[in-house]
């Protein structure tokens, strides 16, 4: 009886579905998706669409329709594969271009927006690039403050037995970085950036010099940054970037005691120097790059490369998680020795428009590397395992400039540095490091 039952229950239901139907019906894609595309009922849109590509179906409107469908969904990675699809049956169509040049830009990939408006009708280029992408224009301006987590005196230096070592221990009391830099748009494929910074680190300082102690409570570095960065598009979603950094510093001459006590400290100069190479491809809702940098910092030389990945799970802006694993090779005699590497995380998200928040870190051996594309370099006298960060950031004026609030945190481990290369480190601290920055950036 059980079985019968379910015999009748499928005919009966096999029944019902061909009397509502016209066998002779076939479904058509272009009036479904355009009635579609007309009520805005983009979700419907989005799974007719794929069903009619799914069968065969390929041509400019539907990819137009679905490309607008999932851009007003705000997934503009997912819209910009339709709309370039759309672009191999016709490239030339003016609202295409709109849309491609907006997915880009929404997506953050200025470069690849602004190779798009080549093709631009001079409507179009009127209303949306002249006057509004200078050849030069500022292109950021921040202050940072930084301040040590310790209060520093003579009795931090209570681990040196050996009067006759000659060397010398720092730790930071405080210190100010302030920059300004402005971005130069060379072509549509291609841009520069350049910045000038300065440093003014206010230290604690204990040298051992020919049997004689002596400290400075304030001795002051003084340390320019002079930036470049160049960033051009290679087309197919290739991007490549190269920096180049230079870092002049000083630290002026001191006295210390008075009278026939008197030691003289000469003034200390360094020139470092790093440069940067970075090729990045971005595929739908992923970004994927490497990395490779040659510095001289503090004497030595050190080789860097890496890799990193980002993904943004929505499709946009909106939120996006990144690494990267990076690993350093010191130059010496003419021969490569392995050095530290660190890993690096991010994860972003807006919090409520037109707030974001990103938070981030390195972890790992940090001492003579450098990040975010060469403009930060860890050059200082004591090395660093651990950095972690926090930025607020509020886009305005057309999502064009971005006020960003930011504050990191670092360890930071203090040894005494002998002269004498196969001396252990001695009196080794760690004391970390706050700082908040705020600035501005524009884009473009």
């Amino acid at each position: 009886m059980f079985k019968l039952t379910l015999v009748l229950a499928f005919v009966f239901i096999c029944f019902g579905f061909t009397y509502g139907q016209d066998p002779n019906e076939v479904w058509n894609p272009e009036k479904k998706t355009f009635n579609l595309y007309k009520a805005q009922n983009w979700s419907e849109l989005i799974f007719w669409g794929k069903k009619a590509i799914n069968e065969g179906n390929d041509y400019f409107y539907l990819r137009m329709r679905m490309g607008i469908a999932f851009y007003e969904r705000k997934n503009y990675h997912q819209a910009l594969i339709h709309f370039k699809k759309a672009a191999e049956f016709n490239d030339k169509d003016s609202y295409l271009l709109e849309y491609l040049y907006f997915a880009n830009l929404f997506s953050g990939r200025e470069k690849a927006a602004l190779d798009v408006t080549r093709k631009f009708p001079p409507s179009k280029t009127k209303k949306h690039i002249t006057g509004r992408m200078p050849k030069f224009s500022i292109g950021s301006m921040g202050m940072q403050y930084y301040q040590g987590s310790l209060s520093t005196g003579v009795d931090l230096i209570n681990n040196i037995d050996d009067p006759s070592i000659d060397g010398y221990q720092v730790f930071t009391n405080n210190s100010m970085k302030f920059h300004f830099g402005f971005n130069h748009l060379v072509s549509r494929r291609f841009n520069l950036y350049y910045q000038y910074g300065m440093f003014i680190d206010n230290r604690f300082t204990y040298y051992q010099d020919n049997m004689n102690a002596y400290y400075f409570t304030s001795q002051k570095l003084y340390e320019h940054h002079l930036f470049m960065l160049g960033g051009i598009y290679l087309g197919k979603d290739f991007n490549l970037y190269g920096s180049v950094h230079y870092i002049p510093g000083k630290i002026p001459e001191y006295y210390s005691g008075s009278g026939f006590s008197t030691s003289y400290v000469p003034a200390y100069k360094y020139n470092d120097f790093t440069g940067s190479l970075f090729l990045s491809k971005d595929f739908p809702y992923i970004t994927i790059g490497g990395s490779a940098s040659f510095s001289y910092l503090n004497f030595g030389k050190y080789i860097q490369e890496g890799v990193s990945i980002t993904f943004f799970p929505l499709g946009n802006l909106n939120l996006y998680l990144g690494g990267g694993y990076y690993w350093q090779q010191e130059i010496f005699d003419n021969k490569l020795y392995e050095g530290g590497s660190y890993i690096e995380y991010k994860a972003g998200f807006r919090v409520f428009n037109p707030v974001w928040l990103e938070l981030g870190g390195s972890s790992g051996d940090l001492h003579h590397t450098v990040s975010q594309l060469g403009w930060q370099v860890f050059n200082g006298p004591n090395p660093s395992d651990l950095l972690i960060t926090a930025s607020l950031m509020i886009p305005f004026n057309e999502d064009r400039t971005i006020f960003s609030l930011n504050y990191n945190y670092m360890n930071s481990i203090s040894s005494f540095v002998s002269d004498d290369p196969l001396q252990a480190d001695l009196n080794s601290k760690t004391y970390y490091i706050y700082s908040i920055y705020g600035g501005l950036s524009w884009k473009f």
